[in-house]
C-alpha cells in the first residue's frame, strides 16, 4: 500500500496534511490502492473486520466480475458493447481488488490518450478507422461463423446469404 491517504468527502482539502497522520505523509483523494478507499462505506468497514465474512464477500466479488468480464470478452469481437462490459467487470472487480483499479485506471487513460490523438484529426482518418474497425468486426463474425456454423434462428434469407461465404457452411 502506498503512503497516500484518501479524504472522505468534505474532509479538508488534497495534499493538506492531516494531523492525525504521521509527519511526511500527504492525504490526496485519487488514492484508489488505499485502504481509506475500500473503507469508504461503514458498512464495508465492519465487513473487513470479520475475516471470514470478508473473504467470502470478496470471493463473490471475484467471481461476479469473473462472470461480467468473461460475457464482455465472449462480446468484444461481435458487434455491442463488449468492451463496455468488460470495463464494467474490471469496475466490479476493482471494488476490491486493486490490481483490477490499475487496470482500469490504465484503460482509461489509454482509451482517453486514443482520443485526444484521433480528435484533431481530418475527417478521412476518422472515417478510415471507423472502417478498419468495421472490417475488424466482420472478420470476428465470419470467423465465429466459419467455426461454429450459421444459426439456424437466422431468416432463411439471411442464412442463405451467410452460406455464400467462403469457409462457411
Amino acid at each position: 500500500m502506498s503512503s497516500r491517504r484518501l479524504l472522505p468527502p468534505g474532509d479538508g482539502e488534497p495534499g493538506v496534511p492531516d494531523p492525525k497522520e504521521e509527519p511526511g505523509t500527504e492525504m490526496h483523494r485519487d488514492a484508489p490502492d488505499d485502504a481509506a478507499w475500500i473503507d469508504r462505506f461503514e458498512w464495508r468497514a465492519r465487513l473487513r473486520t470479520k475475516p471470514p465474512l470478508n473473504a467470502a464477500y470478496r470471493i463473490g466479488i471475484g467471481f461476479l466480475g469473473l462472470v461480467v468480464v468473461a460475457v464482455g470478452a465472449a462480446a468484444v469481437p461481435l458487434p455491442g458493447p463488449g468492451w463496455l462490459i468488460v470495463f464494467a467487470g474490471l469496475g466490479i472487480w476493482g471494488t476490491e481488488f486493486a490490481w483490477a483499479r490499475d487496470l482500469l485506471h490504465f484503460a482509461r487513460r489509454k482509451v482517453h490518450g486514443w482520443n485526444q490523438w484521433l480528435a484533431p484529426k481530418p475527417w478521412w482518418v476518422k472515417a478510415l478507422v471507423g472502417l478498419v474497425v468495421c472490417a475488424f468486426v466482420l472478420g470476428a463474425m465470419w470467423a465465429m461463423f466459419a467455426i461454429s456454423g450459421v444459426p439456424g434462428l437466422l431468416p432463411d434469407s439471411i442464412e442463405n446469404l451467410l452460406r455464400k461465404l467462403p469457409g462457411v457452411s
